[in-house]
């Protein structure tokens, strides 16, 4: 399978290709904004440095099987629907959207006949809350009511530099979408996405100078009652990615790193390898997969209440009031 990669904005895509790799496929075209980054990283690869990610569509000169879209999140639409439209398999980093109007383009295209669209925070695929998610929906605690996430990462990094538009509303979502997807996704991925409202309050405290927020809470209402909350602590310099679910019969905790291996400043790297631990390895292996199969990995469903429940989180922190499924209309 020929692999594209489109957009070299985080290290996830370095990453997605080394692991590509590893199952089997090349990578024979890259392009970023930057000639130097996308030179640098083609030349690793030994595969093509494209000026014009037109050239990897069906047809041109690099034609690619399926493309990774790492771009900035606000620029995903625009790279990405190209090659949806023309029929190529496609993974879009987290997130999928910053806005409405993004996330629907992209969400039509993906559910036309013939077309695969994944995109995904890799923590739903971490393997202690895949066991989580196996053991909840097997009925191990029997009928589920409550459930929170955390999402402790430091966005020191954000704070300048081209890193700086993970930290921008527009361009990254602010830390509401950028980091609180760690926490959503998981937990979309145990309960499903039959959200009925949104409430989220969030503050700068240590990073006074965000353009976006360094703490968030996100309270999450579904139709049938079930209430949950995910907390995103992006001050923390120890990272890490939880969630727990109550039931009628006790309750189960997923930790990433999962803990296996203990540091000096405690748990750090599971296995040790943190490609399998924060769930890259098996995000890229469920793509590739789905792409061989002709299957959609994740259902277009659970996507979109990905993207609803962080674009819902970002309008109430703005508007300081709850906001439903219906007003954002995905």
């Amino acid at each position: 399978m020929r692999i594209g990669i489109v957009g070299l904005a985080l290290s996830h895509p370095y990453a997605f290709a080394n692991l590509a790799i590893q199952e089997g496929e090349s990578v024979v075209a890259v392009w970023d904004e930057s000639p130097e980054k996308r030179e640098e990283l083609a030349a690793r690869l030994g595969a093509r440095a494209v000026d014009d990610p037109d050239l990897m569509l069906p047809g041109r000169e690099v034609a690619v099987d399926a493309v990774f879209v790492c771009t900035k999140s606000g620029q995903h639409a625009r790279y990405a629907l190209p090659f949806l439209a023309a029929g190529v398999p496609t993974f879009v980093d987290k997130a999928l959207a910053t806005n409405v109007e993004d996330a629907r383009a992209l969400l039509e295209a993906g559910s036309r006949p013939g077309r695969l669209l994944m995109s995904t925070s890799a923590i739903r695929y971490a393997p202690a809350h895949v066991a989580l998610r196996e053991q909840v929906l097997a009925g191990r605690l029997g009928k589920t009511v409550w459930a929170e996430a955390l999402v402790a990462h430091d966005i020191k990094g954000y704070m300048e530099g081209f890193s700086r538009w993970q930290d921008s509303v527009p361009e990254g979502g602010g830390s509401i979408i950028n980091m609180g997807i760690h926490g959503v996704e998981p937990l979309v991925s145990v309960w499903g996405g039959d959200f009925e409202s949104v409430f989220c309050q969030a503050s700068r405290l240590i990073y006074t100078q965000s353009q976006s927020e360094d703490t968030a809470v996100i309270q999450i209402r579904y139709k049938d009652g079930r209430l949950a909350s995910v907390h995103v602590l992006c001050s923390s310099s120890v990272h890490g990615y939880h969630l727990r679910v109550q039931g009628e019969k006790g309750f189960l905790a997923a930790a990433a790193p999962s803990g296996l291996l203990v540091g000096l400043n405690g748990t750090w790297s599971g296995n040790g390898d943190g490609n399998v631990e924060y769930g890259y390895k098996e995000t890229v292996h469920r793509f590739l997969e789905g792409v061989r199969r002709g299957e959609m990995p994740i259902p277009l469903t659970e996507t979109a209440a990905v993207i609803s429940i962080l674009l819902a989180a970002r309008l109430s922190a703005a508007a300081g009031r709850p906001v439903t499924r219906e007003e954002i209309g995905l």
